[in-house]
């Protein structure tokens, strides 16, 4: 019963994340940087991995300048090829030498999700990389930045 349960909450889930998903891709494709000279912003492609159970999925951003230090990250993530999560982060990022910048944040993405993850990475010219942690998961991702 609870598996049952926990199956349709998913599914429930799923679906309104879908429409998430939808909104998400017709944004990445009219999606242009509005600071190309910035390091960070810009269009990402790549994958996520869990470290705790060896999942993976593809993984997209589109970042923008907030203001100050602040990064607005637009993610778009997949999992068993068909689920499509999209979810907006603010990061906080500091330059650390040419091209290389580091970046921290948190967001709760409420508990069907896995709760408050964490986020830690550095982007170095167009590599992209960051740890997640959550209560019950942590993991990495990986991706590159899509020049025009």
């Amino acid at each position: 019963m609870k598996k049952t349960i926990r199956l349709i909450s998913i599914s429930l889930l799923a679906c309104c994340f879908s429409a998430c998903s939808t909104a998400y891709n017709r944004a990445w494709k009219t999606f242009e940087d509005p600071s190309p000279d910035d390091a960070f912003t810009g269009k990402w492609r790549g994958h996520w991995t869990s470290g705790h159970n060896g999942h993976t999925g593809g993984l997209r951003a589109m970042i923008t300048h907030e203001q100050g230090s602040a990064y607005k990250a637009r993610f778009h993530a997949t999992y068993a090829k068909f689920l499509q999560f999209a979810y907006t982060n603010i990061l906080t990022a500091e330059p650390r030498g040419k091209g290389v910048i580091t970046f921290k944040g948190e967001n709760d993405l409420g508990k069907l999700a896995g709760g408050v993850f964490k986020y830690e990475g550095q982007v170095n010219g167009p590599h992209f990389k960051s740890s997640y942690t959550a209560k019950k998961d942590h993991g990495v991702f990986i991706m590159e930045r899509i020049t025009p």
